[in-house]
C-alpha cells in the first residue's frame, strides 16, 4: 500500500483476507497477530468454508472493533 500510495494513485482500497477455517487460525495465533494495521486495511475479508460460529464471530468482532467492512471473498460450504 505505501508503494502504490507513493505512485499518487488515489482510488484504491485495500482489504486484508483472514480465513474462517474450522481449525482455528493460521500457527493457532491470534486474528489480531497477523493484522498489518488501520492504516493498511478498508475492509476485512474471509473466506467461508464450514460454519464453525466461533471462529467466524471472532473475525465479526475483530471487524466491528476496527470500524471494517466485512466481504466474503469466497465460499464452498462443505458437508
Amino acid at each position: 500500500m505505501d508503494r502504490l500510495r507513493g505512485t499518487g494513485a488515489t482510488k484504491l482500497a485495500a482489504v486484508w483476507q483472514a480465513a474462517a477455517l474450522g481449525s482455528g487460525t493460521y500457527l493457532d495465533r491470534p486474528v489480531e497477530a497477523w493484522y498489518p494495521g488501520e492504516e493498511y486495511v478498508d475492509c476485512v475479508v474471509m473466506s467461508y468454508f464450514s460454519s464453525v460460529q466461533p471462529i467466524q464471530d471472532n473475525l465479526l468482532d475483530f471487524a466491528r472493533a476496527h470500524g471494517k467492512p466485512v466481504m466474503i471473498a469466497e465460499a464452498a460450504p462443505q458437508g
